[in-house]
């Protein structure tokens, strides 16, 4: 499930960090540099995907006139997102395809049409986005850690259920 979110995040991030796109050609640049780049280097790790999409998405939300960033932040994540593809086993090309199609339609709908991603529709993208980054960020860290103190925590003759209930999920989605 968490590898879902990966792959999600990736291609929501990107759609959404697309949207900022001016008529900048700086903008253009970032977003294919960050696609060539992120094809390198972004792996679909929850770690990984998940801090690069918050820490892009907060420099938006404080920074909104930091266009290339985002547009830089696109292109990672639909690289992650490429990367993602192909290790679900889609062809390259087409992988890399479609990890560029998401955010340049985004970004050409928003430059072609006024209406199409309001400040506020993008802001609330962003929340929802990010909100999903800082989760799948800590759930492989609150869960490891969670399952050492139960771990050390269990008697030595006793083989008891470890933490793997369904009430986990509640507990960490209770404490964030």
């Amino acid at each position: 499930m968490l590898t879902h979110a990966v792959g999600l995040i990736c291609l929501l991030g990107a759609t959404v960090l697309a949207t900022t796109i001016t008529r900048s050609w700086l903008d253009r640049v970032g977003l294919l540099a960050g696609l060539l780049v992120g094809v390198w280097l972004v792996q679909p790790e929850p770690l990984l995907v998940g801090s690069l999409a918050t820490v892009v998405i907060t420099s938006q939300l404080a920074r909104p006139r930091w266009t290339v960033v985002g547009m830089i932040g696109a292109g990672l994540l639909s690289g992650g997102w490429a990367n993602w593809l192909y290790a679900g086993g889609w062809p390259w090309g087409l992988a890399l395809g479609a990890g560029g199609a998401a955010p340049a339609v985004a970004a050409r709908l928003t430059l072609t049409r006024s209406g199409f991603a309001t400040v506020r529709t993008r802001e609330e993208a962003f929340c929802t986005v990010g909100a999903l980054s800082l989760l799948v960020t800590m759930t492989p860290v609150v869960s490891t850690g969670w399952r050492s103190a139960v771990a050390l925590n269990l008697p030595a003759r006793t083989t008891g259920p470890g933490a793997d209930g369904p009430w986990l999920v509640s507990v960490m989605l209770g404490m964030l």
